[in-house]
């Protein structure tokens, strides 16, 4: 991959449920991407000659209540301190806390052609 060049950005989906916000944005960029053998040079795969023009979907989600925080263990009950390993030390349940940041959790090719 090389010569990348950003087209252009917009924003697709904005929704919101359960205090927790997700954003959906798009992005197109162009760019040669092929792979080429070292000891030859031939091209394997892509398209050294031509550019594409690739667009890309992503999500970002963030809690909107800073101050939610794991507190007891949902699958026995016991207290816990998400700050020290993330899994219960009683029952072993992974503990999985809201994004108080934006956290990019999707990304998607929606779109890909030869310009």
């Amino acid at each position: 991959m090389k010569d990348f060049e950003f087209q252009r950005s917009f924003l697709k989906d904005v929704s919101y449920q359960n205090e927790t916000i997700t954003i959906t944005t798009g992005y197109i960029i162009d760019f040669y991407d092929y792979i080429v053998e070292q000891t030859t040079g031939k091209v394997l795969r892509g398209n050294a000659n031509e550019k594409l023009r690739v667009t890309y979907e992503m999500k970002f989600r963030q809690t909107l209540d800073k101050n939610k925080k794991i507190t007891k263990c949902p699958n026995c009950g016991a207290e816990v301190d998400i700050n020290t390993s993330g899994v219960c030390e009683y029952c072993h349940t992974k503990l999985v806390t809201e994004n108080t940041r934006w956290v990019l959790t999707e990304k998607k090719t929606t779109n890909q052609e030869y310009i």
